[in-house]
């Protein structure tokens, strides 16, 4: 597990909910709380979870997210070209990442899906337990991440233009997006207190042109999508013969589509307030993405549609393959680092030396490992914003502090207990060297190893 999911698997595992409930106020995370008020009874239910349990858990529940944009997708297109649109989703690199992740971006893109596919779908004289399973699809939608209040409205406001004329259909769309909006005003004193623990707004750097360019290339310039560019220069070379056929009026697709600006209402935010462009933060757009798919791809009745369907999916399933094994290739290094970072630990305790990490990054994962070791090391706390460190510092900092009021086995070490020590041992990234020697500048810090440095009080 990476920083976040030692974080995600805290929470899930704390064996008291009111507790939990109480550390995501107090900023253990700052993400909405749906996740983990649906998960956590879900993971009590048969005791302990280990890593590879709860990895399950957030898998099945990117399935249902799939499965999802599959029925968001049949609300337009026939069943073979929502299949290939939904390939085209799962072997989007940031699905196939999440897929693995224990985190709730999942849990999130499920409750964003279905609630594009209730959108879409819903009656025009919907019963009331529809409209009901659509307010809570809301809710989850807004209170999974705080972010969620981007996809609620670019789908929402749509529908609500295509059903202006129609008293009762607007009432599918109404009373979701007021209920949605009124449970997020609620929440406002949680978002308050989450974010009083903070004293820098993000650790995301401000955004910058490279810095957009990459998301931009990461959430829509990917493999996959090359099978959509195929199919609609198929369409383009001959207008005539492959049309797209769209089920129902062309309009109906708006929110759906919609959701391809979330990207940019992103921008926006990160323009005018704090950044948030991170390609993570964006996955509701692989929604819109897959309905993009589905008008693209040609219907399969025919031999042509089909043979082309054939090879789409063939390249789809490759192409997602190859994309988990990129994955695993990117995380044997960091892999390599937390076996080296606990065999650090090991030894450095065992010796008697006092040991120090600078960062959660490293001492997270170890103790998730090594849950016996926790005792016996700390994670630096520094005063004020610290001279001229990072911002993603300053937050993780801040975050550390939270931790550590809510789970006393992640604590931290001052300034002030570090120069009584005089003497100790740091583990941290070789990379951020320079970080380190900016955290502590009244030390003389001497490189033992990769990712080990001894500190000497001058």
């Amino acid at each position: 597990m990476w920083l976040d999911e030692c974080v995600t698997s805290l929470l899930l595992n704390d064996p008291s909910f009111r507790h939990m409930a109480g550390a995501i106020r107090g900023g253990v995370d700052t993400n909405g709380p749906a996740f983990y008020l649906v998960t956590w009874p879900l993971v009590h239910a048969f005791g302990a979870t280990p890593v590879a349990e709860l990895r399950l858990v957030t898998a099945g529940m990117m399935l249902v997210a799939l499965t999802g944009i599959y029925a968001t997708c049949r609300a337009f297109v026939d069943s073979g070209r929502a299949a290939i649109a939904t390939l085209v989703v799962a072997a989007h690199p940031g699905i196939v990442v999440q897929m693995w992740q224990v985190r709730m971006y999942g849990f999130w893109l499920a409750a964003v899906a279905w609630f594009c596919a209730y959108t879409v779908l819903a009656p025009a004289r919907a019963h009331w337990a529809t409209r009901v399973l659509g307010c809570v699809l809301a809710i989850l939608v807004v209170t999974s991440h705080w972010l969620g209040v981007f996809a609620l409205l670019l789908i929402s406001l749509p529908a609500l233009f295509l059903s202006r004329s129609d008293v009762e259909r607007r009432r599918n769309h109404v009373l979701p997006l007021a209920s949605a909006l009124a449970v997020l005003a609620l929440c406002a004193p949680l978002i308050a207190s989450q974010r009083r623990v903070l004293t820098v707004p993000t650790w995301i750097e401000p955004a910058s042109l490279a810095s957009i360019l990459r998301q931009g290339h990461l959430i829509f310039l990917v493999p996959s999508a090359g099978v959509v560019v195929g199919y609609a220069l198929l369409r383009v070379a001959q207008p005539g013969r492959w049309r797209p056929v769209v089920i129902g009026a062309p309009a109906r697709t708006l929110p759906i589509l919609a959701l391809l600006l979330f990207p940019f209402a992103l921008l926006a935010m990160s323009v005018a307030m704090q950044s948030v462009l991170v390609e993570r933060y964006m996955l509701p757009t692989t929604v819109g993405m897959g309905l993009v798919a589905a008008v693209a791809a040609l219907p399969l009745q025919r031999w042509m549609g089909l043979a082309l369907g054939a090879i789409a999916a063939c390249a789809l399933v490759l192409v997602a393959c190859l994309e988990l094994n990129a994955l695993r290739t990117a995380v044997r290094a960091d892999d390599d680092r937390a076996a080296r970072v606990i065999a650090i630990t090991e030894r450095v305790i065992g010796s008697g030396q006092h040991l120090v990490f600078a960062r959660r990054f490293e001492a997270y994962p170890m103790i998730q490992a090594r849950p016996q070791l926790a005792g016996s090391v700390a994670v630096f706390d520094f005063d004020g914003a610290g001279e001229g460190v990072m911002r993603r510092t300053v937050f993780e900092r801040d975050l550390g502090r939270a931790v550590s009021r809510f789970y006393p086995d992640y604590h931290l070490v001052s300034d002030d207990q570090l120069r009584q020590w005089g003497h100790f041992v740091v583990v941290t990234n070789s990379d951020e060297e320079g970080e380190l020697r900016r955290l502590l500048p009244g030390f003389r810090i001497t490189a033992r190893g990769a990712d080990e440095y001894e500190a000497e009080a001058r």
